[in-house]
């Protein structure tokens, strides 16, 4: 188990100094930022015959946005970046779904979703970008629109 971090320590001037931690935020879901829009999900997934992955949408976080200079986009991942672009050479998939409006993508790695690719569906990029708490990626990272 490793050590305790103090919550106060002792400066060279003998003052006390305040640890402060920087605010952990919880991942929003997508369910609660875009019910509409995780419900289409559901229904899509299903439709494309993966129930495991249409169960996970009520769950399935919204962990950092795409900040690719696309206008068009509403991409986001559901884990740190980082995480899904060191998973998805191990394994990761890409499901082109039958959206009635704009284009979906569900990216997976190790059966789990980890990013979403959503192109023409601004609403829905308003909804996300509009919602505090959620970290955004880089801004020239495009690494989740994937050629091909």
């Amino acid at each position: 188990m490793p050590p305790a971090v103090p919550s106060s320590l002792r400066g060279g001037s003998g003052r006390r100094i305040e640890a402060t931690r920087p605010p952990r935020h919880e991942p929003r879901l997508l369910s609660s930022l875009a019910p509409e829009f995780a419900a289409e999900l559901v229904a899509l997934l299903s439709a494309r015959g993966e129930p495991n992955l249409a169960r996970s949408i009520t769950t399935l976080p919204v962990v950092e946005l795409c900040r690719c200079s696309d206008p068009r986009c509403a991409s986001f991942y559901t884990i740190p970046g980082f995480a899904a672009n060191w998973r998805w050479p191990q394994g990761g998939s890409t499901l082109d779904l039958d959206a009635s409006a704009g284009t979906i993508r569900v990216d997976t790695a190790g059966g789990q979703i980890v990013s979403v690719e959503v192109l023409d569906r601004p609403q829905l990029a308003k909804t996300l970008q509009a919602t505090g708490g959620i970290e955004s990626g880089l801004a020239e990272d495009n690494r989740l629109h994937r050629k091909g």
